[in-house]
């Protein structure tokens, strides 16, 4: 008998309100508590599991799942951070976060056998960035993550500072209005080729997602003859009217 799985992604992003709105009845789902454990690990391969397979998971099908948030176009930014107990400088960068990302899906495969990755993003992506991002409308940034290959992503609340409108141009690599910089006329425009779904949001006008996003997407994934599918569903928070402009959200 064939078994499947749905892991419920909760991709944690921005909101709703005004032109655009919560569908009903989603605002009554129970409340989920959420345990955040402590990552002592500097990097994804320097954790236990990706330094062999268990032998009693060997039947199993093996999924990764790498994932991003508030990236905020720091396409060249460097800062500090704290992991565990221990301090790191001059960290950053996508330059970076690729190499760290390939490094991670380069080791799984190597222990796991497995092609099973899936790379997401969270939200944030864009918005209150540097002028390396902000001054070509974000499409630098958007050009980075296709590079890096990030597959499904939903919206956080930055994604509405310029509206929504605009964010989906830049994610699906439109032409700019004829009143936008020449700088981002000039800039190249293609897609990010991001799956964006968000399940909680519509658009007022017509009680449907915008821009034909979709709720969720599945995924089939394979391994020792066995086949199981791995459902991302994005959901949007509710405090979006506090975290940007009323016009970011209107429609």
């Amino acid at each position: 008998m064939k078994k499947s799985v749905f892991f419920k992604y909760i991709l944690v992003a921005g909101l709703v309100s005004g032109g655009l709105t919560a569908i009903p009845g989603l605002s009554q789902a129970k409340e989920v508590s959420v345990v955040t454990k402590s990552d002592n690990y500097a990097t994804p391969v320097q954790q236990p599991g990706y330094k062999k397979a268990f032998k009693k998971y060997k039947y199993d099908i093996p999924v990764q799942i790498l994932g991003i948030n508030d990236l905020h176009g720091g396409l060249e930014t460097t800062g500090s951070v704290t992991i565990g107990t221990k301090n790191y400088n001059n960290v950053g960068t996508v330059a970076r976060l690729s190499a760290s990302l390939n490094q991670a899906q380069s080791q799984f495969k190597k222990i796991q056998h497995s092609n099973n990755t899936f790379r997401v993003e969270a939200g944030d992506m864009v918005g209150a960035s540097p002028a390396s991002s902000s001054l070509l409308a974000h499409e630098s940034t958007m050009h980075a993550l296709r590079a890096m290959n990030f597959k499904i992503g939903t919206l956080g609340n930055h994604e509405f500072d310029r509206g929504l409108a605009e964010f989906n141009r830049i994610l699906t690599g439109g032409k700019p209005n004829k009143n936008a910089d020449v700088l981002v006329k000039a800039y190249p425009h293609q897609s990010s080729k991001i799956q964006l779904v968000v399940a909680n949001l519509v658009n007022k006008s017509n009680n449907k997602i915008p821009f034909g996003y979709k709720p969720y997407t599945i995924k089939t994934i394979k391994s020792h003859g066995k086949k199981a599918k791995v459902g991302f569903i994005g959901i949007e928070t509710t405090d979006l009217p506090h975290l940007t402009v009323h016009g970011g959200y209107k429609m």
